[in-house]
């Protein structure tokens, strides 16, 4: 995997022109020898590792990463769903789509769909922000950017969703 970061950090830094936050953007992959599992297919942990590649490459192509360094802000993800739809064999080539759904006060939320031949193998909702002695809300994040951008409508799965979220970290995590 640190192979494949650093050439497409080289990629990054030195061809990389900035486009808007909100445009999808595609890494294309070949699963390795090495991100597979004994069910000869990408090991589940393997997609979460391309998943934060994918935002390495959102945060880059969109200009997030100037005001992620000139305010000595950091990138956490908060929360990951995933659902599996199709197995990606060893040796399958397969695109990695990535694109911010919307924001809210808090967390930007992004999808992330892996692509191969047969369709979506799987989809991604992740819960992210940018974190300096505290969160710094989205908006601040895309001002800091120079845009003038406003979230795009909250889709209402995705509502749900953070509202399944919320009751089971209070069923669960809070009891």
């Amino acid at each position: 995997m640190w192979i494949r970061f650093i050439k497409h950090l080289v990629k990054w830094l030195l061809f990389t022109k900035e486009e808007d936050i909100l445009k999808e953007k595609t890494l294309s992959f070949r699963v390795c020898p090495t991100d597979i599992d004994y069910n000869l297919h990408l090991n589940n942990a393997k997609y979460l590792s391309f998943m934060d590649m994918g935002r390495f490459d959102l945060t880059f192509k969109s200009g997030m990463a100037k005001a992620l360094i000139k305010n000595k802000w950091k990138v956490m993800a908060a929360a990951v769903n995933i659902i599996y739809r199709k197995q990606i064999a060893p040796f399958e080539k397969f695109d990695l789509v990535t694109r911010v759904l919307c924001w809210d006060d808090k967390w930007f939320y992004i999808e992330q769909d892996f692509v191969t031949k047969k369709g979506v193998a799987a989809k991604a909702i992740v819960k992210a922000g940018f974190v300096k002695n505290g969160l710094i809300s989205p908006q601040e994040v895309v001002d800091k950017m120079g845009r003038s951008d406003v979230s795009p409508i909250m889709p209402n799965y995705l509502e749900e969703l953070i509202q399944g979220e919320k009751d089971f970290i209070k069923y669960t995590i809070n009891n």
